[in-house]
This record gives C-alpha cells, sequence and structure tokens, in this order.
C-alpha cells in the first residue's frame, strides 16, 4: 500500500506544473471564475507562492512531527519518505484487532511541497459538487478540509492544512467520519 502512495506522488510530482507562466488571459480567466473550495485564485496563488519560500523539512524532523500516540493508541510502523523533494511521514495507531488510525504528514514546503499541496488538496476541494461521491470539501477548523468516506472498506479520512505547511490527514479503520473528525481536531503541527 505505502509503495503504491509513493509511486503516485513520485507521478504526481512529475505532472505537476509549479512555474508561475500564467497569460493574463489564463490570470482574468482564474480570477472571474475563481477556485474549488470557495477561494479565489489569488488567495491559492498566494499560498502556493508563500509555500514556495519556505525550506523543506528534513526526514527527521517530519518523524518528530507524528504523536506517540492518538487516542489512546501507541504509533507503530513509523515511515518516512522523500519523494523528489516532497517529505511525507506517517504512522499507524491500533486501537485494537480490527479498529486503527494512520496519521500521515506532508510538507508542502519548496517546489515539490507545493506540487502536493496544488493535486492532492487544492484540486480535490472541487469534488463536492459530484453527487454520491465519497470525497468532499466540509469546513474543519476554521477552514477547508477534504472528507473521504469508504462504506465498503469502513474507513474515514479527514484531510487538512496544518501549520500553513503541513498537509495533513488522519484516517479511521473500522469508524465513522464523525469520531474521525473529533479525533482530529486534537491535532495540529505548528
Amino acid at each position: 500500500m505505502k509503495s503504491l502512495f509513493i509511486t503516485c506522488l513520485a507521478l504526481v510530482c512529475f505532472t505537476t506544473n509549479c512555474s508561475n507562466d500564467k497569460t493574463a488571459a489564463d490570470k482574468d480567466a482564474t480570477e472571474k471564475v475563481g477556485e474549488p473550495g470557495g477561494m479565489e485564485g489569488t488567495e491559492w496563488q498566494a499560498k502556493a507562492d508563500s509555500l514556495l519560500k519556505l525550506s523543506p523539512y528534513t526526514l527527521e524532523q517530519m518523524k518528530a512531527l507524528l504523536p506517540a500516540q492518538i487516542n489512546g493508541a501507541a504509533q507503530t510502523n513509523v515511515d518516512t519518505h522523500d519523494a523528489l523533494g516532497a517529505r511525507f511521514a506517517s504512522a499507524d495507531y491500533p486501537l485494537d484487532d480490527s479498529t486503527s488510525f494512520m496519521f500521515s504528514i506532508f510538507d508542502c514546503a519548496g517546489d515539490a511541497g507545493v506540487g502536493i499541496y496544488n493535486m492532492h488538496f487544492r484540486t480535490q476541494m472541487d469534488l463536492k459538487s459530484l453527487p454520491g461521491a465519497s470525497v468532499k470539501a466540509v469546513d474543519f477548523k476554521g477552514s477547508k478540509a477534504i472528507e473521504d468516506v469508504d462504506v465498503r472498506e469502513g474507513s474515514a479520512a479527514i484531510i487538512w492544512l496544518s501549520g500553513d505547511r503541513f498537509l495533513m490527514s488522519l484516517k479511521g479503520k473500522n469508524m465513522g467520519i464523525d469520531e474521525v473528525k473529533k479525533i482530529a481536531a486534537g491535532l495540529s503541527v505548528k
């Protein structure tokens, strides 16, 4: 599963264009139409510009961001990766044999990080308009987030931006989205 995730991450990084080479017509059209999630194009661009100026964390710094426990469950299976400059850390937090959490953090700093931010977060904000979709944009902790519920797998996840640079995801196995969101509300990175 993690190797598939890393492969997808690498593909995203290869296909993402992080340049600011938009024509005046492109910029004008973006500003008039707006962007997914209720933010205007200029707001998204300002966020991307601020992320580009930041230096990415090291893998050790990313690992240190993972909490030792979540909701009483101890951290296991810690994993860190640097996929073409996009830094990632994750850990599993098993509650019992059938219920667990997976907590993941992406550093959205630098070119590769902005690519992750654009592809994994910004573009998914528009999925709220799909009827019957299990993925939708929601309000969470005072800003936009992505809620993903998979009834077939019995999983629910929330993805949000924390500390103005970290894309965080908490996925719960065999639990509802409300419980996952309640636990995620207590997680933050500064």
